[in-house]
């Protein structure tokens, strides 16, 4: 069930009531099976992470100001807005998966306006916060040598 625009946040709020939603939420997120090989497995090829790289990131994403938004559902008054854990993780899948927005709303039914809205702050803190932390150029050419053998490792 979709509503009209809060006045807080001036997006609109979905309840998360839908039945999709809650199992996608519950499997990956509240209760996640980490003692199975599979599980890990599955959930890398989907969201092209290794779960504890997401848990990190998703520690992040939450602490960072760029999404606060999404941090007034914790308030007693207003209504749940989409957890912040599934809006990252479909962010992963739309990047890593070639997913569209439709395709996520149509899975969790969060609307694709949520989506956008999260993917443009996601992107700007992959800007601002994750690549001048992550990527680092080489500064001289042992350096560029010893990053290509750990790539050559990857492969």
């Amino acid at each position: 069930m979709i509503y009209p625009p809060n006045a807080t946040t001036g997006t609109h709020c979905i309840f998360l009531s839908r039945k999709k939603r809650r199992r996608w939420y519950k499997l990956y997120i509240v209760s996640p099976h980490l003692i199975n090989p599979k599980f890990h497995h599955t959930f890398c090829r989907r969201f092209r992470v290794p779960y504890g790289t997401f848990l990190k990131l998703l520690k992040k994403v939450t602490d960072h100001p760029l999404f606060s938004r999404w941090h007034l559902s914790k308030i007693v008054t207003q209504p749940k807005l989409a957890p912040i854990g599934l809006l990252l993780l479909d962010s992963l899948r739309y990047l890593g998966r070639g997913w569209t927005f439709d395709d996520l709303e149509e899975t969790t039914g969060i609307s694709e306006e949520i989506y956008r809205l999260f993917f443009h702050k996601y992107i700007k803190f992959g800007r601002e916060v994750l690549y001048p932390r992550y990527v680092k150029y080489p500064k001289n050419l042992e350096e560029a040598k010893t990053h290509m053998q750990s790539l050559m490792l990857l492969v």
